[in-house]
Parts: structure tokens; sequence; C-alpha cells
């Protein structure tokens, strides 16, 4: 899902990814399997005989929060993609809207009411029936409560019911173009009312209450996650036991355990890295596109907190820069030709939603016109060749300039970029901040330039309504999404124009009128479109799907169908396949990963346990996955 921050789609796709932690622990064998069984082993251990299957997969970003209230980086919403259904799924191929919780659906006439029609045979893992009175709860809660993750898409509810157990009748204020469909995680009503307003956004959900065809077993944070396949699912236990998540501190390592058979799969591999995967039969790289982007925010100091620089207060500044900065250069340089230069921001997956900006209004690299438009506002030079505000202050024009520190890709970006803002009397002061770092630093408005990615959802509302004048923060822990702090009428009565509109053509229309404004405003510059790169072992597994079809990632997608369509691959013996495919159960650590690393890591994660008590007990993507 995801405006992620990767934002998102949008899931906000995104961040960056957490750093594995080393350790360097001795510790008495039996000891050992003890710990790791009791800490690690699923609640009902499966019989010894019996060999799990473990599909693992690389990635560089951990999970921040697993509670969907609170949690922003796209691997969070992978993990509630796989633990949570929605009530109209999309499908695989074109993305349409298929049947999930809702078998059918009827919309009236004057395209306000629609009434969904539900499975009577879904149960969530504590035993419970799923009913519409768990669907009527989360829409409801979340529109009234505004919780960011939901609001955007149940916010133009006036009010959902419940007329009996498999019957959910929602009433729109205005018509939605986004029904049926709606990427609105249905959360179970007898687990989530315990926890009030004032609770929630402290609720960790680490020994989650699920639906969906897999369930958070195990989190060593900085290390990996692990999902169970939960055996009662509607739809079928899928074919593997487990999917484990494995963190990687960098591309080089988590390339060396693909091609070495420790892990199965890898997510958001660096362009650089990608074309040693060519060549070995039994890997298949795909290079994706999912409609993510990386850019540059301004702040633009329209909310009631933050430090800005007030230079950027000025459209003027903000289109010199965006001028100033070579595109090309990027995706040639730091993207190894994998990925298309950026223009306006990128709304929704399928193209035709997003803007190409017409050649006559384009912002085109050209350091000479980015000088003469700040010399025409007034910003001279010093005798350092740094500028100053026109205001007669003398305040240079020297920027905060953060980015996360997790993903090299970033750090490149920014190299390139110092120069070129020097180039037009713009001193910068680049520093790397952790994920966890960055989204107070963000959230706080206390900065001024920020390079991150965003992933957006299938719909364009979501990723669009981020930008708008009521998403501006007030206060540092409000959620809000608008991280560029930007407010404009107009831009805003485009949006609203559009997310109401049943007519494509015209809703379209709207949405690139809204996407010119915001481009020519530029609290953005778009640096590019970057490919995603994955790649997985075919002598393992089989049954991968794209997401959307022929373009599409075949992992962290919109609805992640591959997790439960996958299987193993069986050797000629009849077993299944060698390496991380399968593993003994009886073994007893959470998949039986041969990788020494990964086992010290766990028993790492044990010790913990063990001291604090509780072993699973703890939100945008980076450039590489945000959104």
């Amino acid at each position: 899902m995801s405006g992620k921050r990767e934002g998102d789609d949008v899931s906000r796709t995104g961040l960056r990814p957490n750093s594995q932690r080393g350790f360097a622990l001795v510790l008495a064998m039996g000891v050992m399997a003890s710990l790791l069984t009791t800490a690690l082993a699923p609640t009902s251990a499966p019989a010894a005989s019996k060999k799990e299957v473990v599909f693992t997969v690389g990635t560089k970003q951990d999970v921040d929060n697993m509670n969907p209230y609170a949690g922003v980086v796209l691997s969070a919403y992978e993990v509630w993609n796989m633990e949570y259904n929605v009530l109209v799924n999309l499908s695989a191929g074109d993305m349409s809207p298929i049947p999930e919780v809702a078998t059918s659906w009827e919309r009236s006439p004057d395209g306000l009411t629609w009434t969904f029609h539900l499975r009577d045979d879904i149960k969530w893992s504590d035993g419970k029936p799923l009913t519409s009175a768990d669907v009527a709860y989360t829409f409801n809660r979340t529109a009234k409560e505004e919780w960011s993750n939901f609001s955007p898409f149940t916010s133009g509810f006036s009010k959902v019911t419940a007329p009996d157990p498999t019957t959910v009748v929602v009433t729109t204020k205005q018509p939605d173009p986004r029904l049926p469909s709606l990427p609105v995680y249905i959360l179970p009503k007898h687990v989530w009312e315990k926890y009030g307003p004032k609770k929630v956004g402290s609720f960790s959900n680490n020994n989650p209450v699920t639906s969906g065809p897999f369930r958070l077993t195990a989190w060593n944070k900085g290390s990996y996650f692990e999902m169970t396949a939960n055996p009662n699912y509607f739809g079928g236990k899928p074919a593997v036991d487990k999917v484990r998540f494995r963190i990687f501190r960098n591309d080089e390592a988590m390339a060396a355990a693909l091609k070495n058979g420790e892990i199965d799969a890898v997510y958001n591999l660096s362009a650089d890295l990608a074309g040693q995967l060519k060549g070995d039969s039994n890997i298949t790289p795909i290079n994706a596109q999912d409609g993510s982007f990386t850019q540059l925010t301004m702040n633009t100091g329209s909310g009631t907190i933050g430090n800005g620089h007030p230079a950027l207060q000025d459209v003027r500044v903000r289109q010199a820069i965006a001028q100033a900065i070579d595109k090309d250069t990027l995706v040639k340089r730091v993207l190894q030709g994998l990925g298309s230069p950026g223009q306006s921001m990128n709304v929704a997956v399928a193209p035709k939603w997003n803007l190409k900006v017409p050649e006559d209004r384009q912002l085109k690299f050209n350091l000479d016109a980015a000088n003469q438009t700040l010399d025409n506002a007034g910003y001279k030079k010093g005798s350092d060749g740094i500028r100053t505000m026109p205001d007669g202050s003398g305040k240079k024009l020297g920027f905060r300039f953060f980015f996360p520190s997790d993903d090299e890709t970033y750090s490149r970006d920014v190299q390139f970029i110092k120069e070129w803002l020097k180039d037009i009397g713009i001193s910068t002061t680049a520093t790397p901040k952790s994920e966890d770092e960055l989204t107070p630093i963000e959230n706080k408005g206390q900065f001024d330039l920020i390079i991150w990615a965003w992933t957006p959802y299938a719909d364009p509302t979501a990723m669009m309504s981020y930008l708008t004048c009521s998403q501006v923060p007030k206060k540092p822990d409000d959620g809000l999404y608008n991280d560029a702090f930007y407010c404009d009428p107009e831009y805003d009565r485009l949006f609203n124009l559009q997310k109401t509109e049943l007519d494509e053509p015209t809703r379209i229309n709207y949405v690139h009128q809204a996407l010119q404004r915001f481009y020519d405003q530029s609290p953005y510059v778009v640096l590019y479109l970057p490919d995603t790169v994955e790649a997985y072992r075919n002598d393992r597994f089989t049954g991968f799907v794209r997401q959307p079809a022929d373009t599409g990632p075949v992992i962290y997608t919109q609805s992640d169908p591959s997790y439960t369509l996958i299987k193993p691959v069986s050797t000629s013996s009849g077993s299944s396949s060698s390496g991380n495919g399968t593993q003994a159960a009886s073994s007893s650590n959470s998949g039986g990963d041969s990788n020494t690393g990964l086992i010290i890591a766990i028993i790492a994660g044990v010790i913990i346990v063990v001291g604090g008590g509780f072993f699973i007990a703890r939100r945008r993507q980076t450039a590489d996955e945000r959104e």
C-alpha cells in the first residue's frame, strides 16, 4: 500500500532501512536452543518431523511501528498487507476492484450510498468472527479521530452502519470515485476499542490479532521481522510457512546473501549492484515501476511550527533551486540509468494520473537561468559567493540539508546537489540522519531541505491530500503528512474538485491542473522516478506475481499477492529446495536460517527478551523504499 513513506503508495513509502546489528556472543548450545525455542517458536509449534518452508526477503528497511495508527514506512505497510484484510482489494493484473471481505456491492443512483455484502467465514486469529461490526467500527473511528493512515479514505463518509453481521452500508458526503476499493485495513473492534484516542498511539500491536494470510510472530528490531502463515486463512493456507524479512546494513551484503543462497529474494537493491545479478540462471532480476519518486522537499514555512529558512517562502528561490538540479545526471550517475527524471510528483501507480509537464513550462537545468532568477529577486552574492536576504538583514542563504543515512543513494544525490546549489550562491550543511531521527525533525519543521521518497496508492486522492493546507502540521506529534509545510488555496481547490468527480476524463484533467500548480510552486523538486530493483531465486520458489502486470514489483506491492501464491521449487528427489527454502522445524530457530550472523542476532534478541520480559513488545519510505 503505499503514500507510503518509502509514502507509499501513498504510503509514507517510505523510510530508510535500519542498520543490522553485529554481536559477539558465546553461549552454551543447550541454553541457546532453549531460549530460541521459547522466544521464536510460533504459538502452536509444528511437529518435529515436519519441514518448514521459509521464504526469506532481504531489505534495508525495518518496520518503524507495527501499529497501523502510528507506522509510516513501507515495510510497515508490507506487514499490514499480510496481516489484515480490506473490504475490496485490487487485482494483480490491472488493479481493478476484486472481492475480499466483501463478496459483492451496489451503489445507489445518486452515488452516495454503497452497500457491501460480506463473507461469513472469516475469523480473527483469536477465533472470534470478523463481521460488519468490525468494518463499521474501523471506518467510523478512523474518520472521527482522523487517523492519518486511514482518514484520507474515510473522512468523506457521513456514516457507516452494520444492519446485520454480513452487511455494511457506507453513506458518503459527496460521490467518491475511489469506491468500492479502499486501502483501509479492517481492525478487530474487540481489541482496538480498549485503546481510546489518548492511548491508541502508544499501543505496540506487537502481538496482533489478525485476519490475513500471515501474522507477526517475531521481531528483533534492526535484525529481522517474521510472519507466520495463518492455517485458518479463508483464502487457503499459503504454501510457505513463514516469511522472514532480514534487515541489511548495505546493498553489497544483501546482494551477496542472495547470490550465496542465504536469502531467497531482495527488495530495492541499489542500481549499481543490479548488474551483478545478471548471468546467474538461478536468479530472476526485476526492474519495476510502482510510481515511487524521490524528491527534494523544501520547508515553505506555512505552518505554525518550525524554523525553516525564510528564503524558501519565496517561490522564486524554490524555482531557482529546481533550475539548478541536473536530474538527467542524477539518473545517469546515481541510478546508473535505472529510472527516469522527475517532473511533478507522482500521485498514483497508473501513468494516466501523473502529469507530463509541457515543454514550455518545465524548470529545466540551467545554472545561468537560476542565478538570473535570484539576481532579479534581489538575493545578492557576498564576497564569499553566498547570497543574502533582500530585506537588508544580511541573513545568508545557508540551508540545513538532511537526508536518510541508511541508503547510499541519498548520499550520492546530496554530493551533486550541494555543488549545484553552491554554484547559484546557496550554501548547505548536509547532515545524514537515521529514519528514527529524521522523522521528528521533519514533523517539527526543523529543517530547510530534506531528500526522501514516496510511493503512491492506486488512486491519486491520498497522495494529493498530503500536500493540502489541512495537512500542514500544527504540532509536532499530530501525525499530519505535509512535509513541505505547503499551503496553496488554488491547489486545494483543484484537489477538492477531483476527489468527488465521477467522470474519469474530467477527474484526470483536474488532477493534472493541480499537479501543474504544484510543479510551478515548487515545494518539491522531484529528482527522479527510480526503478525498484528486486530479484528472487528461481531455483527456490516459483509463482511470483507482478502488480501491476508486466511493469510492477513482485513484493512490496499494493496488495502483495505473491506471498500467498509462491511455492517452493521441488528438486529431482522430490524434497524441497536446499538452502533457505526449507528448514527443519525441530531446529526451533524461527525458520532455521543457516546464516551465522542472523543466528547470533537472534540470540542477542532473545537475551534482550530475558532482560525485558517480552520479545515482540515494541512510521515513511527510504529513497529506496519509502513510501
